[in-house]
């Protein structure tokens, strides 16, 4: 007879194997992630099981970091977040953080602007007003994304980081639209 492991591990690939693009993977996954989230919130709320919603939540997690591994936006820090706000049981704001990355990448604001997690909504819609107004006036700035494959430690990565954030700088103030959008990968 087969371990349970070997079963559920075997369903989890199948299920996986569904998909024929990542990218569709990590959106139904960042969808899911957030339902699941919203679910837990108003369940831990009225005191009810969550024990099936909060191993579904694990699962999410441990994919997306996986996939957010390879992307520029949310980082690995914002993903540690998330699982920080998990494991303290934070739901309501997990909740909302998890809704504001789903947005973010729905519409593609993160493209324009550094999305920061740790400050609240309110503030980021107002900042987000004020950006699509500039925008406008700058036509959208160009965006691309780069992805380094190295050897190199997390110091070097901090220092690339900080290499690129810099040069974003000097672009933005000497006149023409900035055309990066250096959201590095710590630690990577």
């Amino acid at each position: 007879m087969p371990e349970s492991g070997t079963v559920s591990a075997k369903k989890k690939r199948t299920n996986i194997d569904f998909y024929h693009s990542p990218t569709q993977l990590r959106f139904d996954t960042w969808h899911r992630l957030e339902e699941h989230t919203n679910r837990l919130r108003e369940k831990h709320m009225r005191k009810a099981d969550v024990a099936a919603l909060t191993r579904r939540i694990d699962e999410d997690l441990t994919l997306l970091d996986t996939m957010e591994f390879y992307t520029a936006f949310p980082s690995r820090d914002d993903i540690r977040f998330l699982r920080q706000l998990f494991e303290q049981q934070d739901f309501g704001l997990l909740s909302r953080v998890v809704g504001r990355i789903v947005r973010a990448l729905t519409g593609g604001t993160y493209r324009s602007r550094q999305i920061n997690l740790r400050v609240p909504a309110e503030a980021e819609e107002r900042e987000e007003a004020m950006q699509h107004r500039e925008d406008e006036r700058q036509h959208q700035r160009p965006y691309f994304e780069v992805l380094f494959v190295d050897e190199g430690g997390p110091e070097d990565v901090k220092r690339l980081r900080e290499a690129l954030h810099g040069l974003r700088r000097r672009l933005t103030s000497s006149g023409p639209p900035s055309s990066t959008n250096s959201t590095s990968k710590e630690g990577r």
